[in-house]
């Protein structure tokens, strides 16, 4: 998320610093038309199939962002702590015969192969990244609103 929806969604102040994230600004709409963030949250659990965030130096000697999928490396390197971790997860107890993955594309690929080496997920439904949504398909907002609160039982 970002600082925006820190505040304005969750009533979490954030100083210091601002951030706006339009995969955020995307993700918050299916939250507020859920219901608002109690209600949303109170059934739906929401995580990262790897619970880091990575960086790499860009071309300009700043940190960017790095996705685990776009470094093969990376990925191959996490994947026994991802695997630890997703069967943590649940074992708290999640539901896990039918679980949404964010991403229609690498990420789910890759939380498909997890999955048959596991054995831990009945179905995987993917649902498009938001940040897909809000960069081709910001005139369909309402659309992928929609179809995100059909997944999740949300209407």
């Amino acid at each position: 998320t970002d600082t925006k929806r820190c505040e304005a969604d969750l009533g979490i102040p954030v100083e210091g610093f601002r951030t706006h994230e339009p995969s955020s600004d995307f993700f918050y709409r299916v939250v507020r038309a859920a219901g608002g963030a109690g209600a949303f949250y109170g059934r739906v659990y929401v995580h990262a199939i790897c619970p880091f965030g990575f960086t790499r130096i860009g071309p300009t000697g700043r940190p960017v962002n790095l996705n685990y999928y776009d470094d093969k490396d990376l990925q191959g390197g996490i994947t026994p702590f991802v695997h630890r971790w997703l069967k943590a997860l649940v074992a708290t107890g999640m539901r896990t015969d039918r679980v949404f993955c964010v991403g229609t594309g690498k990420n789910l690929a890759y939380l498909e192969k997890l999955n048959a080496e596991l054995g831990l997920f009945g179905n995987i439904v993917p649902l498009e990244h938001p940040r897909y949504v809000m960069q081709y398909k910001a005139r369909m907002l309402d659309h992928y609103v929609d179809k995100y609160l059909d997944a999740i039982g949300g209407d």
